[in-house]
């Protein structure tokens, strides 16, 4: 846990400025007719936003509710 969070490269597909991985050609057409500027491409990030991540956030925030329960519960009787 003193290491930080587990990071790790994923694929992402966005609009960028920057021209960067693979343009998703269709999808550019369609995004972007308007906006010359910007490209729609997909490409691999190095970041914490995985499922590892997710699940650990999900879990944490239905303990977080279910102690909040348990805790007015147990005030509410007194």
């Amino acid at each position: 846990m003193h290491g930080g969070l587990i990071k790790q490269y994923y694929q992402q597909t966005a609009n960028v400025k920057a021209l960067k991985g693979k343009l998703e050609f269709a999808g550019h057409l369609s995004r972007n007719a308007v906006h010359k500027e910007r490209f729609y491409t997909t490409h691999q990030v190095y970041g914490t936003d995985h499922h590892i991540h997710q699940i650990i956030s999900k879990a944490l925030g239905y303990l977080n509710t279910f102690l909040k329960t348990v805790i007015s519960i147990v005030f509410a009787k007194q």
